[in-house]
């Protein structure tokens, strides 16, 4: 969440990426893990998080394989001789900017919308191979733009919305609600943790 973020970052989300420098944990985070560049040096509690992360990833996302909330300067990762800046400088910051509902928009509407210039053709053409080949690789039929998940929407505006409780919803969304045969869910975490829970903590938790 911290890498997702743009105000109030913690000092450990500088030093994270500066121990996996010139990558970034947040252009990581969306990508698939094949996809992804090896980091020989990544620091262990990073790697466990990004285990972690990749366990649960599509619970936080409604575009699959590729999340509409990838940056666009990820996609370099990925392939090297992409040219993200021109793409970045006309206002395309991540994947979902480049889509329509129907999928991913054509070049001629991409330059008509943002002006994109003609030389970053061989760009456009290298992401619509690498997105076939993803799409073709986990076979799905087309990465088509659904409304973005509020996980997403944190990752494209950097802003945690109003009255939203990230932790506790990845939770939710991590562990959801699920009747124990032959005891409730309270019940066993009373016996994991040898101790009681009132109703009014277990509604805290």
């Amino acid at each position: 969440m911290n890498h997702l973020t743009k105000d109030n970052r913690p000092q450990w989300v500088t030093l994270e990426n500066l121990a996996i420098k010139p990558f970034l944990v947040a252009n990581l985070l969306w990508l698939p893990n094949k996809s992804r560049p090896p980091i020989p040096l990544i620091p262990l509690q990073l790697h466990l998080a990004l285990q972690t992360w990749d366990l649960h990833r599509t619970k936080f996302e409604t575009a699959h394989p590729l999340s509409m909330a990838t940056p666009i300067e990820a996609i370099t990762y990925c392939i090297p001789t992409f040219h993200a800046t021109p793409w970045k400088e006309k206002g395309i910051s991540f994947l979902s900017q480049a889509y329509d509902p129907g999928g991913l928009m054509s070049f001629e509407r991409l330059s008509r919308t943002y002006n994109i210039p003609h030389t970053s053709q061989y760009s456009y053409i290298q992401l619509k191979s690498f997105l076939h080949k993803l799409n073709k690789d986990n076979k799905v039929e087309s990465n088509k733009m659904g409304d973005p998940s509020t996980w997403e929407q944190i990752g494209i505006t950097g802003k945690i919305p109003p009255l939203y409780k990230p932790l506790s919803n990845c939770y939710k969304l991590i562990l959801p609600y699920q009747s124990l045969p032959g005891s409730t869910q309270a019940s066993q975490w009373e016996m994991d943790l040898q101790t009681s829970i009132t109703d009014n903590q277990w509604k805290t938790l």
